[in-house]
């Protein structure tokens, strides 16, 4: 089911809120002005701009020294502290992403869905010297949005797939090459492949493969990527990662149908 900020509702203030502190979560360390917040989620400047001064009095949000920018702030950090603690997929597959990032070189992504988002859980660094470390752990990005975003959104069925995209439309003026067309596009070419595979789409100079895994039997939506310069992903490479890839989620999937408290953030 599609999430999103209603129109009218009791509990609308809160919903407004929590879909706030989301939205500073994609803009991460850099953080965002109120006008940018507002027009991301289709609030009226006054009203972004009072639930910010609560959450900044609340410490839950904090504006950077000497600019207009808000980012999350240390009350919600210490709230994180407080989660029971849970066997968590970025845990069961720490070993997994690891060993992918030391045979291929290249750096590796463990996204999840969140709502109507791709959330990092998880990023391992290869060798070759040139990174790619197009986002963070904790960074968010509407679904649909890289190889990640892509992968998740492959085995949705049609009307979700539909609904996802419209409720994320208006979020994705923020990037320069993608439009909901696009991304229906690469959702066809990629299930006709059976893997996501995308070059230069948000970030220049940047080439991925993405294979989701999950989404059942109690196990979170997730994908695993591998990212790299171009010049290192030619069509030639794509059967040995996408191999490679299954194989580790294949086992990976045998470990998670045995661990009873499979879970991820936010799940």
């Amino acid at each position: 089911m599609v999430h999103k900020v209603k129109e009218t509702s009791g509990t609308q203030s809160v919903e407004r809120t929590i879909a706030l502190l989301k939205e500073l979560a994609v803009y991460g360390s850099r953080g965002a002005r109120v006008a940018e917040l507002a027009s991301r989620l289709d609030l009226e400047y006054p009203t972004a701009h009072r639930i910010i001064r609560c959450l900044v009095e609340q410490r839950m949000v904090e504006k950077g020294n000497g600019t207009l920018r808000y980012s999350l702030g240390p009350l919600v950090y210490e709230l994180g502290l407080s989660v029971p603690p849970r066997m968590h997929l970025r845990e069961l597959c720490d070993p997994i992403t690891t060993r992918i990032a030391e045979n291929t070189g290249d750096t590796v992504f463990l996204n999840v869905r969140s709502g109507l988002d791709a959330l990092c859980i998880d990023r391992k660094e290869g060798t070759f010297p040139i990174k790619t470390l197009i986002i963070d752990v904790g960074n968010r990005r509407p679904l649909g949005v890289g190889a990640g975003g892509i992968a998740l959104l492959m085995q949705l069925p049609e009307d979700e797939l539909s609904e996802i995209l419209t409720a994320n439309a208006h979020r994705l003026h923020a990037y320069t090459n993608v439009t909901t067309k696009s991304i229906l596009a690469l959702v066809k070419r990629s299930k006709e492949m059976g893997y996501v595979f995308t070059e230069d789409i948000v970030i220049p100079g940047v080439s991925a493969v993405s294979l989701p895994f999950g989404g059942r039997n109690g196990v979170p939506a997730a994908a695993i990527s591998v990212a790299c310069v171009p010049a290192r992903m030619p069509t030639s490479r794509h059967r040995g990662l996408v191999s490679s890839l299954r194989s580790e989620i294949k086992d990976l999937e045998g470990i998670m149908r045995s661990s009873p408290k499979t879970a991820m953030p936010g799940a």
